[in-house]
C-alpha cells in the first residue's frame, strides 16, 4: 500500500452526504450540485466538474478556467450558495478523480473575471484549496434520488 500526503497529516479525509439538490432559479432543470453536511460540520455543496475538455450538444466545452488555474462560479451562483446557507465547496473532477475543498468566503473574495461574457465570475486557483483528496481517500455519500 502507497502512502499519500494526507497519511502525514492529522486532518481527516472527506465525507459528504448529498441530500438534495440546488437548482439554478433560472433553469430548474439544471443544478449547481447537491447539498448536504460533511463530517467537519460544515454545510457543504458537491459540485460535479471536469477538468478536461469535452464535447456536449456538438460544442466543445471545459469547466476548468485554465486561464485562471481553478473553477469559477458567478457572482449570482455565489449569492444563491449563501442563501442556501452553503460554507464549503466541494469541487468533485468527475475525469480526474480528486476532489477540492474550498470555503465560500474564498469564493466569494476570490479573483474577478468578466471573460466569460455578461456573468461575472468569480474563482480561486485550484493550488489554493483547503485540502485535495483523491476519489479512494475521500466518501460521498450520494442519499438522494438522481
Amino acid at each position: 500500500m502507497s502512502s499519500t500526503l494526507h497519511d502525514f497529516t492529522d486532518v481527516e479525509p472527506l465525507v459528504v452526504r448529498e441530500i438534495q439538490p440546488l437548482r439554478y432559479p433560472d433553469n430548474p432543470e439544471k443544478f449547481v450540485g447537491f447539498l448536504g453536511p460533511s463530517n467537519r460540520d460544515q454545510n457543504c455543496i458537491v459540485c460535479q466538474r471536469k477538468r478536461h475538455p469535452y464535447w456536449e450538444d456538438g460544442e466543445q466545452k471545459q469547466h476548468f478556467y485554465r486561464k485562471g488555474g481553478g473553477y469559477s462560479f458567478s457572482e449570482s451562483t455565489l449569492g444563491l450558495l449563501r442563501r442556501a446557507g452553503v460554507t464549503r465547496i466541494v469541487i468533485e473532477e468527475t475525469d480526474n478523480d480528486r476532489l477540492l475543498e474550498f470555503n465560500l468566503v474564498d469564493y466569494e473574495s476570490g479573483r474577478f473575471s468578466n471573460e466569460m461574457g455578461d456573468d461575472p465570475q468569480r474563482f480561486v486557483p485550484v493550488d489554493e484549496a483547503l485540502h485535495e483528496w483523491t476519489a479512494a481517500e475521500a466518501t460521498i455519500i450520494r442519499d438522494h434520488k438522481l
